[in-house]
Formats: structure tokens, sequence, C-alpha cells
């Protein structure tokens, strides 16, 4: 007789294995979230923290993100980074929207709001993507939510704690109501980290560094538009 075989249970399984990090103890910044959120979205942290590093060089501020073309947007990730100019393109759409809402660059106004507002306002910006809005949401506004992308559903479905068939909303959804609020935010640093770390993928340090003789902004195209 075939064994059935029971997701939540092996999730349950891989949870009591994982290695929590402490929680923050710092608020994050919202923006400095939602562009890095961007960054590690079916990414690793490290390759995330190396793009980020590069892009927050390459620009004065998140106006000037805002205002930079798609194509400069993904120069200034450095070089081969995954899904570049799909990033660039989201990104630069939800900081126009954010621009139009707000006449600045900010989520300031979301500082008093209450999470179901919140979670309506990010997760109506053009170009978000719901691990994004997710991780935002998590980090810096204390909802309870799992931020999944690809990269999750794939390693959970090949240990069967997960639906590997799910769409990634539904798979968010299902996780947020198998992890507690209380350990939502380590478990999903755990749940990168380990990942990040999973055998046959490519991990910090096997992973190869490149170097630029020239920056992104030297190597990115000069031309620009505003919005």
């Amino acid at each position: 007789m075939k064994q059935v075989v029971d997701p939540a249970k092996n999730l349950s399984a891989l949870l009591e294995k994982l290695d929590k990090p402490e929680q923050p103890v710092e608020t994050l910044d919202p923006l400095d979230t939602l562009i890095e959120s961007f960054l590690m979205w079916d990414s690793t942290r490290v390759k995330a923290k190396a793009a980020y590093e590069l892009l927050m060089q390459s620009v004065v501020d998140y106006n000037d993100l805002r205002v930079s073309v798609p194509g400069e947007i993904a120069a200034y990730m450095g070089e081969n980074y995954p899904q570049a100019e799909e990033r660039a393109q989201s990104i630069k759409l939800v900081l126009r929207d954010i621009y139009l809402r707000e006449h600045e660059v900010t989520l300031k106004s979301l500082t008093d709001k209450g999470k179901r507002e919140i979670k309506k306002y990010l997760r109506s910006l053009d170009g978000m993507v719901g691990y994004v809005a997710d991780r935002v949401m998590l980090l810096c506004y204390s909802i309870h939510c799992i931020p999944a992308d690809d990269f999750l559903r794939r390693a959970l479905a090949d240990i069967n704690a997960c639906d590997g068939s799910q769409e990634l909303p539904e798979l968010a959804s299902w996780l947020t109501r198998h992890i507690k609020a209380s350990q939502a935010v380590t478990t999903h640093f755990a749940l990168q980290k380990w990942v990040d770390e999973k055998p046959g993928e490519e991990t910090s340090t096997t992973r190869k560094k490149t170097t630029n003789k020239k920056s992104p902004r030297q190597t990115a195209s000069s031309s620009r538009k505003s919005t």
C-alpha cells in the first residue's frame, strides 16, 4: 500500500531541525527592505547583499533610482544578476507608484495605518511581487505572513514539505497557517538560510565573486528619463 505523504507533517519536522536566528530588535526601514527583498526574490542572500551594495553605490538615493531606466538599474546590480531586467522593471514601477501616491519616495504614510490598510497599499502597488510585499509586511510592520518564492517552493517540494503544484500565493497562505506569528520572522530567516545552503544549490563558499573594473554607473547606459 502506497504511503500517504503529509506535507504539513514534513514541514513541521523540517522546522524543528532549522537553526533559527535571534529575532532582530531594531525596526527595519521599509524602503530599504523593499529594495533588498526585490533582490532576494528567487535569489540568495549573498547575491542579494552584493547586488544591493552595488545598487546603492550607483545612485544618490531612492528617488535617483526611481528616475533611472530599467537597463541602468539592471546594470547597477552587477554582471549576470539573475532576472535582472525583470527585477529592474518591477523596482522602477513600484517606486514610480509610491512617488505618484506620496509625491516623494517614502512609505512614511503607512506608519499610522492599520494592518489591513498596509496590506492593501503594498499589494496594490504597480509592479509589486507577492514575496516582496509579504517580506516588507513581516519585517517592517509585524504582519503575520511567510514570504514564498520559487526557490522556497522547489526546496520544500523536494522533501515533500509542501504541494509543489501550489501557486505561490496559496503556498504563502498555507505556510502562514502552519507557522505561528511569534515565530514568523525567525522562521523566514531560517528557511532562507536553509534554501541557500541546500545541496546542489550554489552556496556562499562556492559562489564565484565577480569584479568589475568599472563601476555599475559607468557601465550603465547614460540615458535618463523622468517620470
